[in-house]
């Protein structure tokens, strides 16, 4: 989780810096804060699932761990723990793919000063929610309420994303709600 976490928090980071890339302009420096903002709400679930994991388990876990920590969990009928545990691994990875409600942050990171910042976020940036539930699906593959509410999340934001980007005026905004209409898919 911490390696992720470093990978994450440079994702911010370089984002913040591509898309505020016009500080002397209102609009981008805006744009970059809203982001910024919308980053740090995963970040926050993704630090509160580090440190869930790691008061119950005692150190460091893997991903390769994360079945023990499940069983352990369902072993000590801790369900409340493992809610929060999954409900915060749901919260970092929609926020940070920019689903349905937080589709809207990804328009405005295309303010970037060139195409390639299109292609960042419709490449890069928005599929590391869907590699951390990829990553954790150990953890949260026996409750089959969290893969319906996980299809539900994407389901509702491919249907609205897709109805967005058919009225956007702009290319840069149609390919940033049609990437998160094909997140919604992968999710």
């Amino acid at each position: 989780f911490e390696t992720l976490f470093v990978g994450w928090e440079i994702i911010g980071l370089t984002s913040f810096l591509l898309i505020a890339f016009y500080r002397h302009r209102y609009l981008p420096v805006k744009n970059a804060y809203k982001t910024l903002s919308n980053y740090r709400l995963s970040d926050m679930a993704l630090i509160l699932v580090m440190w869930m994991v790691h008061h119950y388990m005692h150190k460091n876990v893997s991903f390769t761990e994360l079945p023990a920590v499940a069983a352990k969990i369902a072993s000590d009928e801790n369900h409340g723990t493992g809610l929060f545990i999954a409900g915060m691994i749901l919260f970092a990875a929609v926020v940070k793919s920019a689903q349905f409600p937080f589709s809207s942050w990804l328009p405005r990171a295309m303010e970037g000063p060139t195409p390639s910042s299109a292609v960042f976020y419709g490449s890069l940036s928005v599929h590391l929610g869907v590699y951390l539930l990829l990553r954790t699906h150990t953890f949260w593959e026996m409750l089959p309420w969290f893969r319906w509410v996980i299809a539900g999340f994407g389901l509702l934001t491919a249907v609205v994303s897709s109805l967005i980007a058919r009225v956007q005026s702009t290319i840069k905004g149609q390919i940033a709600y049609s990437s998160s209409a094909q997140i919604g898919l992968i999710f």
